[in-house]
């Protein structure tokens, strides 16, 4: 945001599987759409899907996946480079996602190797036709059944037609085909994982290099408390500044030490986010964290004023009664109540 050559922007997707859209007036709306993200982001990519079952009526089209109609009505960007086909497609375990009729190829004689006919026809075609580059935006299947197969045979077209695979997808809650990490979101796939390593690789390290660390404070860098100050007794949500959230600690909660952090706390459009607390993290090996000032004692109570001076009269009457002396409202400090109770026993002493 606020940048014509952002350091983390890929590209945009124009909308997810809009399988209700025609090819036409499907190609229509990335055009436009794409025209004004280049006009804000020229360095941006443009990708764009395919669209449902129709048109044309065809067993078997997945959500995102026909393309059919793209050598007729190409999408035409103000800058061509800038544009990617980018397909879905998913194994026989969401068969049925479109709503469609079910495909019959994933019960034909010669799968999974017929399957090459079905992905050339539905969008291997593209690339040919068009000149653009083509990427398989989403693929995944669960490795029941005939779903291990399908992605095998799809990994070895890929390869064999130089098209890159976004695998969909790193949650286990992934409908349907699961994710690459096990329900404990902690566990990898081994199997899938091992399927995606024939994949061809590249180091995007090396294409969108990350900008620099902000450099820390002397002392221990692998320690997530250090260079913050302490804001005892306020607490983060307090803070309305995110460069002011990020520097700041509290031990305001009886969960100890809290670290501020900038995130997101209510989903929806817009997000929202403010300064809330977690945990800090355990401290590497190095030095300690720092310890969070303690909070000065109390002032001792205002002393009465001597007596006056000169003789008692008479000699042996006691000193007059002095008033006391004023109360003093207490600061705001993690002593307020300790303070406040003091100062109400010592007017009671009196």
């Amino acid at each position: 945001r606020g940048s014509s050559r952002p350091w983390n922007l890929l590209g945009i997707d124009v909308l997810n599987e809009p399988f209700g859209q025609e090819w036409d007036d499907w190609a229509d709306v990335v055009q436009r759409v794409g025209n004004h993200v280049l006009e804000l982001c020229p360095s941006s990519l443009v990708f764009a899907q395919g669209t449902g079952s129709l048109p044309p009526k065809e067993k078997g089209v997945q959500w995102g996946g026909n393309m059919i109609r793209a050598g007729e009505f190409p999408i035409a960007l103000s800058n061509e480079s800038k544009l990617v086909y980018a397909p879905h497609v998913y194994g026989p375990s969401l068969s049925t996602r479109s709503h469609a009729e079910k495909p019959e190829y994933f019960s034909d004689a010669d799968f999974p190797q017929s399957m090459r006919d079905i992905w050339t026809h539905h969008f291997g075609f593209v690339r040919g036709q068009t000149g653009a580059p083509l990427v398989i935006g989403e693929a995944a299947a669960a490795l029941a059944n005939r779903g291990k197969p399908w992605l095998e045979e799809l990994i070895r077209w890929a390869t064999e037609e130089h098209l890159g695979i976004f695998y969909s997808a790193l949650s286990p809650e992934a409908g349907g085909v699961g994710g690459v990490l096990l329900d404990d979101w902690t566990t990898p796939d081994v199997g899938k994982l091992g399927l995606l390593r024939a994949l061809p690789a590249t180091n995007v390290s090396a294409l969108f290099p990350a900008p620099p660390r902000r450099p820390r404070s002397a002392g221990n860098p692998l320690c997530e408390t250090e260079g913050r100050k302490v804001i005892t007794p306020n607490r983060c949500f307090e803070i309305q500044e995110r460069e002011d959230c990020e520097k700041a600690m509290t031990a305001a909660s009886a969960k100890g030490m809290l670290v501020c952090v900038w995130a997101p706390v209510m989903a929806g459009e817009p997000i929202q986010t403010r300064c809330t607390g977690r945990p800090a993290r355990p401290c590497a090996p190095g030095l300690p964290p720092p310890a969070p000032p303690v909070p000065s004692s109390p002032p001792p109570p205002p002393p009465h004023p001597p007596p006056p001076p000169g003789p008692r009269w008479p000699p042996n009457a006691p000193p007059p009664l002095l008033p006391p002396p004023p109360l003093q409202p207490a600061a705001y400090s993690p002593w307020r109540m300790g303070g406040t109770v003091w100062l109400a026993a010592g007017a009671l002493a009196l």
